[in-house]
């Protein structure tokens, strides 16, 4: 329950930090600046995702 009300908190003030900061990022570079943030999530989504086994991928460590 901590570690939820520290990321939401980390949320609000990275938004806060946002709308306050002078920088802005060209329309044309709206998509590429979007994959850049989300990628490094992408393993941390894929590690919790269940398999169609219903194990998620931090479990199967078997070769086929």
């Amino acid at each position: 329950m901590q570690v939820i009300v520290i990321a939401i908190v980390f949320v609000i003030l990275g938004v806060i930090l946002g709308l306050l900061s002078p920088v802005t990022i060209p329309i044309t570079y709206a998509r590429y600046t979007a994959v850049a943030l989300l990628a490094p999530l992408i393993p941390f989504s894929e590690r919790s995702r269940p398999t169609s086994r219903g194990h998620s991928n931090r479990a199967c460590s078997s070769a086929a």
